[in-house]
């Protein structure tokens, strides 16, 4: 029995360390200016972000892996950069959240499926979750 608890601890412990999450109920395009009430997970993990995306079918989830993070200390507050490309290494997309105690945006860069340009989005943040921090 003891055993059983210390290999639940090091899963749970495991899969949830360093990891945070965030619930976005509203998306803005910056270029169209359009707003939708979509709800999103957006979740860090160490080396990928997933976004999940509430859907009348049920939900897509969009995986990222992160090729680079940086900090820029030259914006106030500071902002966290995570450079990322789809898992095919096809589809690249830049995220900016800023480094503050209550987070209420999180910037997305992607391209854009219908001209050369990219798209800009907006997840508007309900909340935070730190898991064992």
């Amino acid at each position: 029995m003891k055993s059983l608890f210390i290999i639940i601890t090091f899963l749970l412990t495991y899969s949830g360390f360093g990891q945070e999450t965030y619930f976005s109920p509203f998306t803005e395009n910056l270029k169209t200016g359009e707003k939708e009430i979509i709800n999103r997970t957006i979740i860090i993990h160490r080396n990928a972000i997933i976004i999940k995306t509430d859907t009348d079918d049920g939900y897509d989830i969009q995986t990222l892996k992160i090729l680079e993070k940086e900090i820029e200390n030259d914006t106030n507050p500071s902002t966290a950069i995570y450079d990322c490309t789809s898992p095919d290494g096809v589809y690249p997309t830049t995220i900016l959240i800023p480094q503050k105690s209550i987070i209420s945006e999180i910037l997305v860069i992607q391209p854009s499926f219908v001209d050369d340009a990219d798209e800009h989005f907006r997840f508007h943040i309900e909340q935070k979750e730190n898991l064992f921090q």
